[in-house]
């Protein structure tokens, strides 16, 4: 019985810890769309990461692009 829990606790943490790694990548293109008092706005975001480096751009539907 032992061993069997054991090997449910390694296996939850195992998957805890990838879940972890896998979250942290932002990298690729995101989006967003919300409603502001001079109506809905559209933003698209480009992430990358780099170790702990994160930088990006965000645009608009103005083709305004501004880093992140």
């Amino acid at each position: 019985m032992n061993k069997l829990r054991n090997t449910v606790v390694l296996t939850i943490l195992a998957a805890g810890l990838a879940l972890t790694a896998w979250a942290a990548d932002l990298t690729g293109q995101w989006t967003a769309t919300f409603n502001t008092q001079i109506g809905e706005q559209h933003y698209t975001y480009s992430f990358k990461v780099d170790g702990e480096k994160l930088t990006g751009t965000a645009k608009n539907d103005r083709g305004t692009s501004m880093p992140c």
